[in-house]
């Protein structure tokens, strides 16, 4: 088959808004730019405005040419419930409502939304070789950046990515990770995809490099993640019983390890491993081993207690409600426990729907699986659901795979 130009930046098109900060700070690293403060840089918004204005006119563009869905309609009158009921209880609430909140998750978490609608509708085993290819130039675009970052950084401190810290690099490198794994599945041990030959001497070295990244970086919950998809991919082997696929897993696993111990000459990387290493410490404070989240997690108790009922609104200007470091939390602060309960019940609700449909093979339904999984972690600990575009990705695919059992 030809390589198409037309379908690669179909691929980068979609995927833009999905990976936007990940993107973002690949190329500012890259340029030199250091993003500093929050979401006001000016260079930030002008960035995300045109992601968002990009993903709105490429989602309208796709769907006039394969005609506008009904299961898209239905997920965007949910979306606008949704968005009504944030905006009513953060009106009420006892915190002043916050304008700038409410543009975050328009211009930042939406757009994965448009891209998870186009997804599940337009997505074909056609499209994994573009997506391959979009991915291992990311990766190892991303090693490179990272690369420099160590050469240059003095301190732990001063381990940024175009503005963004360690605990987002090694995210990255874990998510990265994940995603390398699973295309090498698909070429190895996947019947319904074709893969290069050529193209896993490419990969090798990311299986080998991206676990490297995640440790000496020093994010606790990347090291979680990475864990996670190696036990799945692990799982994998036994059952299908690849000597092949073992032989390339183990062989990156132990090179990886390796590189993990030797490179521990170096200060700025003892101090990276021993972040991890911490959680398993008995002389380290339970403030040290959650890297400072029982604040957090004191404050849900008290926060929830002032309001059960209601919450305080999903775009309020009250830092613990808007970013508690944990997404269930987070939705019971938001939305208090009636509606609360009722959004999580409704997202396990599409999460097993989607499971009775999954096959790990389907490239449609697979890769969302490794998202989801960085999301089940990252969610867990650090960010902002509302923000983040993975999660509204991932939340539209399931919502379409439900709307499509029961309407098609």
């Amino acid at each position: 088959m030809n390589f198409s130009f037309k379908h690669l930046f179909f691929i980068v098109a979609l995927f833009l808004p999905v990976l936007a900060n990940q993107l973002f700070f690949l190329v500012s690293g890259i340029l030199g730019y250091s993003y500093e403060g929050s979401e006001e840089s000016n260079v930030f918004v002008l960035y995300s405005v045109f992601v968002f204005l990009f993903s709105l006119v490429f989602y309208f563009i796709c769907s006039a040419k394969n005609c506008f869905s009904f299961r898209d309609l239905t997920f965007f009158l949910f979306t606008s419930l949704f968005l009504i009921c944030g905006i009513f209880l953060s009106f009420i609430s006892e915190f002043e409502f916050e304008f700038k909140e409410l543009v975050y998750f328009l211009v930042l978490g939406l757009p994965g939304a448009f891209s998870g609608l186009l997804f599940y509708r337009l997505i074909s085993t056609t499209s994994f070789k573009y997506f391959r290819a979009f991915i291992l130039v990311t990766s190892y675009l991303f090693i490179f950046s990272v690369s420099q970052v160590f050469l240059s950084a003095e301190a732990f401190a001063d381990l940024v990515l175009g503005g963004a810290g360690y605990q987002f690099i090694s995210y990255t490198a874990s998510l990265l990770f994940g995603i390398v794994l699973y295309i090498l599945y698909c070429q190895v041990l996947s019947v319904s995809v074709i893969g290069s030959s050529n193209s896993k001497l490419v990969i090798i070295p990311l299986l080998i490099l991206l676990p490297a990244i995640v440790f000496l970086t020093g994010s606790k919950g990347a090291a979680l993640l990475f864990l996670i998809y190696s036990l799945l991919f692990l799982a994998i082997l036994i059952i299908k019983s690849s000597k092949k696929f073992h032989f390339f897993i183990f062989t990156a696993g132990a090179l990886a390890f390796f590189m993990i111990v030797n490179f521990s000459n170096f200060e700025l990387d003892i101090m990276g491993l021993n972040r991890i290493l911490m959680v398993f410490d008995s002389d380290a404070t339970l403030d040290s081993r959650t890297s400072g989240r029982v604040e957090y997690y004191d404050n849900f108790f008290f926060l929830i207690q002032s309001s059960p009922i209601y919450g305080h609104g999903p775009f309020v200007n009250n830092g613990y409600v808007t970013n508690s470091h944990n997404y269930f939390s987070m939705i019971l602060l938001n939305f208090g426990l009636v509606l609360g309960l009722s959004f999580l019940l409704f997202n396990f609700y599409l999460l097993f729907s989607s499971v009775k449909r999954f096959r790990f093979s389907d490239f449609s339904i697979g890769l969302p699986l490794i998202f989801f999984l960085y999301l089940l972690v990252n969610l867990s600990f650090s960010g902002s659901y509302l923000k983040n575009p993975i999660y509204w990705f991932v939340f539209s695919i399931m919502f379409c795979m439900v709307r499509v059992k029961r309407f098609a």
